[in-house]
């Protein structure tokens, strides 16, 4: 559990830090919207979104890492121990929380709320998502497989925002946008008028990579739950978090609203590639409940005698093949009949009072040649 606590407080701490340092998380902007306010419409929103988001990942990745000291090899975890690895990775990240309500006391929201409060209250949403997630993601791989991949391509468009930001700073302030939004590919990255590259962008990855990581996990053989929820856990990460942060009001309605809407559609394009990944059946297969109710229905296979030995020095291999090894009269119980001399008549012994069948005299002994002229 410590290790998770550890492990959650580091990352969340290291995306927080990460933010601060791009100008993703600035809570010293005025967002009121006023004349002059050096904060563009919804930023206020977003801003609360990226709190949210970063918390949930923060969870994640700490049960993640808590988990590998708790299993032990050859066994298989329980509940109670992903359980504990997830919240011993929320107390982690509620460590974290003041490196979000400190900064947050200096804002300026654009209607009269206490700014630390409602950043308190995104963060803890944040982790409360985080922990039912990782408990999810603990027990399937495929679907921390797809909270991992949604979370890395979020922080990959924020690098490369930050990049070209950096390279050309006018492109930002022409473009009419401050700080990026939550999984948006947009300015300085893109033109601001192309609606692809735009949030609808969220809908096509999420349909893109739910195919992709159904489709390892059915070939995995992972049950077809899993598999169908594998496309929709990535998605619903970064749509957990707009509906913690809200889809905004006021002026900035409209700039926070388009990622919202999209985020909600891209966890419902994850869910549906990944459905159709998991249960739609090939032609040719067949279910193996089916498979196995034909196998039972076909009638046993009998298995084919060996042939008849021809001379009398085949019969000791072919008594072999018939059933248990018979040993000659006189030898020790298990001997090999190798020393056996193939033109020596083989005496065999048969206990008395066992039927005869018509295979010679009432001689408890019966030689094989014998047997073979009166058969």
């Amino acid at each position: 559990m410590l290790n998770s606590v550890g492990a959650a407080a580091l990352i969340s701490a290291g995306q927080l830090g990460f933010g601060y340092g791009l100008g993703i998380l600035r809570w010293d902007a005025d967002f009121s919207g006023a004349a002059g306010a050096n904060a563009t419409p919804g930023a206020w929103t977003a801003l609360l979104t990226w709190v949210a988001f970063i918390a949930i990942v923060s969870v994640l990745g700490g049960a993640r890492i808590g988990r590998r000291a708790i299993r032990r090899p050859g066994r298989r975890d329980t509940l109670g121990q992903r359980a504990v690895a997830a919240l011993g990775a929320a107390i982690g990240a509620g460590l974290t929380v003041p490196l979000v309500w400190v900064p947050a006391r200096a804002a300026q929201p654009p209607f009269p709320v206490d700014p630390d409060l409602v950043a308190i209250i995104a963060s803890v949403a944040g982790i409360l998502v985080g922990l039912v997630a990782a408990v999810f993601a603990l027990s399937a791989p495929p679907i921390a497989g797809s909270m991992l991949i949604s979370a890395a391509w979020v922080w990959l468009f924020v690098l490369g925002w930050a990049v070209f930001a950096a390279i050309d700073p006018a492109a930002r302030v022409a473009a009419g946008r401050g700080e990026p939004r939550l999984g948006v590919l947009g300015p300085p990255l893109v033109p601001a008028d192309t609606w692809w590259f735009g949030p609808n962008l969220m809908i096509l990855l999420a349909f893109v990579i739910g195919v992709g990581v159904a489709g390892m996990a059915r070939f995995g053989g992972q049950h077809k739950i899993v598999v169908a929820l594998s496309g929709f856990a990535g998605p619903a990460v970064i749509a957990a978090a707009y509906l913690i942060a809200g889809p905004g009001s006021g002026a900035g309605r409209a700039a926070q609203f388009e990622p919202y809407r999209a985020a909600l559609i891209a966890a419902g394009a994850g869910l549906v590639a990944s459905v159709v990944v998991a249960f739609i059946q090939r032609p040719g297969t067949k279910e193996p409940a089916a498979a196995e109710e034909e196998a039972e229905a076909l009638p046993p296979v009998r298995p084919v005698p060996p042939p008849v030995p021809e001379r009398d020095s085949q019969y000791v291999d072919w008594l072999k093949d018939l059933g248990p090894p018979l040993t000659p009269s006189g030898t020790a119980s298990g001997a090999a009949a190798e020393g056996i001399h193939p033109d020596e008549p083989v005496i065999l012994s048969r206990p008395a009072g066992t039927p005869r069948h018509g295979l010679g005299p009432d001689d408890p002994t019966l030689d094989v040649g014998q047997a073979d002229d009166k058969a």
